[in-house]
């Protein structure tokens, strides 16, 4: 058996069914606009029950003018898919997907499943407490970006899960929360120390301006790097501490 899957429009499009084979199993992924999928399915033994539970319908696959020549064309096999490792769960968050979650509650707990790799907005002007996964040399980035000032005592909060996590890395801090009108203004480099477990931004001394941002890397078992640009005014501070451990 072998279909093909071209961009179409309205309700049934591409964009909507977004299917995906692996080790026989019929998946879902995003798609690209304007996309050709060629997947050659004769060993992949997919039950009518599978189809069925994604609502696969001849209806729904005539109305995107699937056929089994088009499929062929690119002859992709399950046995392919196996060599190259493809997991559900590295399909299901790479950068074929990228919308932005916003965080607008009071304290977050996030999965790699959720946040990862995508724009993570903060909107809550009183604040919100964000709880990282246990760090384990995933690769995964969690890139926080502020939105809406945060207003005292609020604060936006970046932590780790545990007490064994550190945190390494560097903020930049702006001293001076004018637009730049061609005269550079002083920068603060904050240098996270040795047990440091956590990011705050206060809206002031320590950042949490709109505009900044906090980009954290799980590069090893019990290790983030940090990269953050703020905006502090005042009497600025460094925005680490380790406040978990």
């Amino acid at each position: 058996m072998s279909t093909q899957t071209t961009e179409g429009t309205g309700p049934g499009s591409v964009e909507l069914l977004k299917p995906r084979i692996l080790n026989g199993v019929v998946k879902t992924v995003n798609l690209a606009t304007d996309a050709v999928i060629n997947v050659d399915v004769a060993d992949s033994a997919i039950s009518t029950a599978e189809l069925a539970a994604l609502a696969v319908t001849t209806a729904k696959l005539d109305a995107l003018a699937v056929t089994t020549a088009k499929l062929d064309a690119l002859a992709v096999t399950t046995a392919k898919l196996d060599a190259l490792a493809v997991t559900q769960a590295k399909i299901a968050n790479t950068a074929l997907s990228k919308a932005p979650v916003v965080l607008n509650t009071a304290t977050v707990t996030l999965t790699a499943a959720t946040h990862a790799n995508v724009p993570l907005v903060l909107t809550r002007a009183a604040g919100v407490v964000a709880t990282l996964p246990a760090a384990s040399g995933s690769g995964n980035n969690y890139k926080f970006y502020v939105d809406t000032l945060v207003v005292s005592p609020g604060t936006y909060v970046v932590q780790v899960a545990n007490a064994t996590d550190v945190m390494t890395g560097v903020a930049f801090g702006s001293d001076d929360e004018t637009p730049l009108t061609g005269t550079p203004t002083a920068i603060d480099m904050w240098i996270a120390g040795g047990t440091d477990d956590t990011i705050t931004m206060d809206g002031s001394t320590k950042g949490g301006r709109r505009g900044n941002y906090v980009e954290i890397l799980d590069i090893a078992a019990g290790l983030f790097h940090v990269k953050a640009v703020l905006t502090q005014t005042a009497t600025e501070v460094t925005p680490f501490s380790a406040a978990v451990s």
